[in-house]
């Protein structure tokens, strides 16, 4: 009989702790590159949510805005935190649907996670009509 520790270091013990670490990044929308991010930006990002304060990131397509927000994801996983990254439209797609359907589930579970990261805001009209504070990070 195979000990704990011997069963714990396995191949197909590891393969199936990996298969859950996919899972967990898929399910909190980190797919493709996304999945590895890693950069100081989204280091800086986890700190504030450590710290309970959220954020605005806005610049140019392509500056890495998504990349550093799904770092700090990322990062929030690892540290335990329940984390999700999605875009808007998807978000208030899903709310709606919800809505129509008498199904709340959308909406609590974005009420819940502690990281919720809200891409492409501008792209959904009248999300933006309320005051922007700013708040500054390089890309």
């Amino acid at each position: 009989m195979q000990s704990e520790m011997s069963i714990r270091t396995s191949k197909e013990y590891q393969a199936i702790l990996e298969k859950q670490r996919l899972s967990r990044l898929k399910k909190a929308g980190l797919t493709g590159d996304y999945a590895t991010a890693q950069c100081k930006q989204g280091e800086y990002l986890f700190e504030l949510v450590k710290l309970g304060t959220g954020a605005y990131l806005w610049g140019d397509v392509g500056t890495g805005k998504t990349y550093a927000a799904a770092s700090a994801v990322r990062l929030a996983l690892k540290a335990g935190l329940t984390a999700r990254l999605t875009t808007s439209k998807r978000l208030l797609d899903a709310i709606k649907k919800g809505y129509d359907e008498h199904d709340s589930y959308a909406l609590e579970s974005a009420e819940t996670v502690q990281l919720l990261v809200l891409d492409d805001l501008g792209a959904v009209e009248g999300v933006l009509d309320f005051p922007v504070y700013d708040f500054e990070l390089a890309f």
